[in-house]
């Protein structure tokens, strides 16, 4: 239900349930063995909850990961000046610059092509392991590693974008000094539409390295998610 793209509105609520489902019945065999509670008690209820809580984290991580290239895209936009041009994102039902619904949807492919699903649902397993399901109240995550997942999301979101936005940039130097050597030039009705064909050619040069940045951030995205999970 928290994890993207499945999770998303688009997906009928009956396909989730399903998913959700099968994945039970292909993690019941593997985890470790559930204490006797009983289910209408208060320690039953605490066990669910810990286990939303912990299946709500992973999910959000996971969003985190994908809103790091639509916020990548929506840097570049402002940039490039298609800022004001928006698609719908069905992942989160709102609109969003058209080059993040391009990073979105590339970020997808990627994702199913490298198994993410897959990956996903063996961090899921190891998560039994290290926070076992149990009626003992613990504390699952610190407020600083969710906060660092914030400045990770940023940092990472800046680095996809720095080399465009630069080179962007450097258009807009040189549409400077062309207003100085020809101030008669109007420089505001040939910069803008020029601002915006040397942006998209820099965005179409750039797609090629987009599988590299991927595998990158999608690294370390993993091995933030397993140390989470594997260190206890």
């Amino acid at each position: 239900m928290a994890m993207p793209l499945i999770g998303s509105r688009n997906v009928p609520r009956r396909i989730r349930l399903v998913l959700a489902g099968f994945t039970a019945l292909l993690l019941a065999p593997i985890i470790p063995d559930m204490p006797v509670l009983d289910s209408l008690s208060w320690s039953a209820i605490l066990v669910v909850m810990q286990q939303i809580l912990i299946g709500t984290l992973l999910g959000f991580f996971l969003q985190l990961f994908f809103q790091l290239f639509i916020l990548a895209g929506q840097m570049i936009s402002m940039q490039v000046g298609l800022g004001m041009a928006t698609m719908m994102d069905p992942i989160n039902g709102a609109s969003v610059p058209i080059l993040g619904q391009m990073y979105l949807i590339f970020t997808t492919l990627m994702f199913f092509v490298l198994d993410g699903h897959l990956i996903m649902i063996e961090i899921l397993a190891h998560s039994f392991y290290s926070y076992p399901i149990s009626a003992d109240p613990y504390a699952i995550l610190a407020y600083v590693d969710i906060a660092s997942w914030g400045a990770w999301l940023f940092s990472a979101s800046f680095a996809i974008a720095l080399p465009i936005v630069t080179a962007v940039l450097v258009v807009n130097f040189s549409f400077g000094f062309i207003s100085r050597a020809a101030p008669q030039m109007n420089i505001f009705a040939l910069g803008f539409p020029l601002t915006m064909l040397m942006g998209l050619f820099i965005v179409w040069i750039a797609v090629a390295a987009f599988q590299v940045m991927f595998e990158v951030h999608f690294a370390d995205a993993l091995k933030m998610l397993r140390s989470i999970v594997l260190t206890r």
